[in-house]
């Protein structure tokens, strides 16, 4: 966690960190694994698979990581590489399958070899004030990830988005764009946080990144390691 005093230069941070800081939505990703509930079903159908042909139900052997609450989000909602007017979306479609979850060799899941995925970024939880929306696909080729660079987005301001596909809408997520190089600020919180493997790490350092304090810098123009 990295804390800039004035007189440090935004834009200086933000290109430095513009491929390499991410935030993580709501809670860290144990207890998100375990506890969160979905947001709400969707209204409207998307891609090239109905609700009645997609199934949550997990196989006998899965072995995949899920949150079987939440597919076909299984893996949530991030959001992360802000800047004043942009910020990167990110959520993966998950699609059940006997054959396994392996995506370079089970290439059509239930059948199914693409899906649309609708987005939208809006000023409320609700969804109500929306600032933008699109549609995506995404398929076996992609791993079946979603990656939506939303931009013409306010800056320095606190936005929602969810995701909807195959007949369910995914968790809403919270995420925030950079403050413009040229605005006045006294401080900014910069959060880290490097991939990891379900199988090979573990994931405390989530939520002890949120709790640390936070520190401001000895003198004018450094920043202090965590």
């Amino acid at each position: 966690m990295v804390i800039t005093s004035a007189g440090v230069r935004l834009s200086d941070i933000l290109a430095a960190y513009r491929r390499t800081v991410f935030t993580r939505v709501g809670v860290n990703r144990r207890d998100f694994l375990k506890t969160v509930a979905v947001a709400g079903l969707a209204t409207q159908l998307t891609g090239e698979a109905s609700a009645a042909g997609y199934s949550r139900a997990i196989p006998a052997g899965w072995t995949y990581p899920v949150a079987v609450e939440l597919l076909p989000f299984g893996h949530g909602v991030m959001s992360g590489d802000p800047l004043p007017d942009s910020v990167i979306l990110w959520t993966r479609v998950t699609i059940p399958d006997a054959r396994g979850w392996d995506a370079t060799r089970v290439a059509d899941p239930q059948g199914i070899k693409a899906v649309d995925v609708q987005w939208v970024i809006a000023r409320d939880p609700a969804l109500t004030q929306v600032v933008r929306k699109g549609k995506v696909r995404t398929t076996a080729a992609r791993d079946w990830t979603v990656k939506v660079d939303a931009d013409r987005l306010p800056a320095a301001t606190t936005l929602y988005f969810a995701f909807t596909a195959l007949g369910f809408r995914s968790p809403v997520g919270r995420t925030r764009t950079a403050p413009r190089p040229t605005d006045q600020i006294t401080e900014l919180t910069v959060a880290h946080v490097a991939c990891t493997s379900w199988w090979q790490d573990v994931f405390n350092r989530l939520p002890r990144a949120r709790r640390l304090r936070r520190r401001r810098c000895p003198r004018r123009g450094r920043l202090p390691h965590p």
